[in-house]
């Protein structure tokens, strides 16, 4: 008995559900009916590719403070089932990452990346944190 499996790339995944890539080739501009497909989102619901983002965990005791700190929104504030969006910034305010911020737990806070490549953001956050041992 014998099996064989084949690799669908994403772009090929979704174009061979009807997808028109924009002009780069990996983002999904529409899927054949832009004016239905805006029609439906004020009835139904809607599916939003995230396949180019990262998904963080923070722990800490002092997760969300830190947190508030490197970014431009409001976090202390958050309780456990909060979300929001937040801006990551450099010293000189220049954007590092966007990131949602969930909070799961009191010290466990889940950050989703508007980023393909995490590890700027896993650095940038790194940078201030300190470990007490």
């Amino acid at each position: 008995m014998s099996s064989s499996a084949t690799a669908t790339s994403r772009v090929e995944f979704l174009r061979s559900r009807g997808a028109v890539m924009d002009g780069t080739g990996s983002v999904v501009a529409d899927f054949g009916d832009p004016a239905g497909e805006r029609a439906a989102l004020s009835t139904s619901a809607a599916l939003l590719d995230r396949s180019m983002s990262s998904c963080l965990l923070q722990q800490g005791a002092d997760a969300l403070d830190l947190l508030h700190r490197l970014t431009t929104n409001d976090l202390p504030s958050m309780e456990p089932g909060d979300a929001r969006f937040t801006v990551l910034t450099s010293e000189r305010g220049r954007i590092i990452d966007v990131v949602q911020v969930a909070v799961v737990e009191t010290d466990r806070l889940l950050l989703l990346s508007e980023s393909s490549s995490p590890q700027p953001t896993i650095d940038w956050i790194d940078k201030f944190t300190i470990i007490a041992l």
